[in-house]
């Protein structure tokens, strides 16, 4: 269910606490069925669902085909970008975060998968995937949509404020963080692993959470663009322009 997920209660929580409106011009790249499914129900109407390709037909919002590494929009164009587990299938992720940045007037929404140390032994033990093999061998897609499996690129706190306060250096950043486990989304290898095992580290997972939620594999990331405290070492003249 959608609500189980990550994605869909860190937007519902956005909601709530009013840094989101169902009636915001939201962008969503490398989008797919799930991305349409959870902001249908969470009830967002101005949408628009972008891919580099269209291998799928959305029911109730537009679909522009675009590489995310090079938006064809406008500087703010959008009061929101979204991505959903996406990021790790461009070639560059960071480009494609730039230009999520870059088009979004009021914020940033990105789910990903975190990288700690839970996460590197997983892949060390073989029970997390370096590559998304599973990916391509399931027809979703590799590297920018083709048949190559892409590269895992997990993201850490340190690595997104590092590259917040790169892109926008004269602003203090304000980012928002969710992070959980997620045994099932990373046990997913193709037939190697039985329901049972399934549900055992689903329980599991769901005790993790309770207990030590930050160490989870899984990591949402919310950069609030809106009304920035500037550093104090800008000058006057340069604020005026800010």
């Amino acid at each position: 269910m959608h609500q189980e997920r990550i994605y869909y209660r860190v937007l519902k929580k956005l909601l709530s606490d009013g840094l989101i409106a169902k009636n915001d011009r939201i962008l969503v790249i490398c989008a797919g069925r799930f991305d349409e499914e959870v902001l249908h129900q969470l009830g967002f109407t101005r949408v628009l669902l972008t891919d580099a390709s269209k291998s799928w037909s959305p029911s109730h919002y537009r679909f522009r085909t675009c590489d995310a590494h090079r938006l064809p929009f406008a500087d703010a164009g959008f009061d929101f970008s979204l991505v959903h587990a996406g990021l790790h299938h461009c070639h560059s992720p960071h480009l494609a975060l730039l230009e999520m940045y870059r088009v979004a007037k009021k914020g940033v929404l990105v789910c990903e998968a975190q990288d700690n140390l839970f996460t590197r032994l997983l892949t060390r033990l073989s029970l997390g995937e370096k590559y998304e093999l599973s990916a391509v061998k399931d027809k979703l897609g590799g590297v920018d949509g083709t048949s190559v499996p892409n590269f895992i690129y997990r993201w850490n706190k340190w690595e997104v404020e590092k590259f917040v306060r790169s892109l926008d250096p004269a602003k203090k950043p304000r980012i928002l963080y969710t992070s959980e486990f997620d045994f099932p989304k990373c046990f997913k290898k193709t037939g190697k692993y039985s329901p049972n095992a399934a549900f055992i580290a689903g329980s599991f997972a769901k005790i993790a959470n309770l207990l030590f939620p930050q160490a989870g594999n899984s990591l949402c990331f919310f950069i609030d663009k809106r009304d920035l405290k500037i550093n104090p070492w800008i000058g006057k003249k340069d604020r005026d322009s800010l």
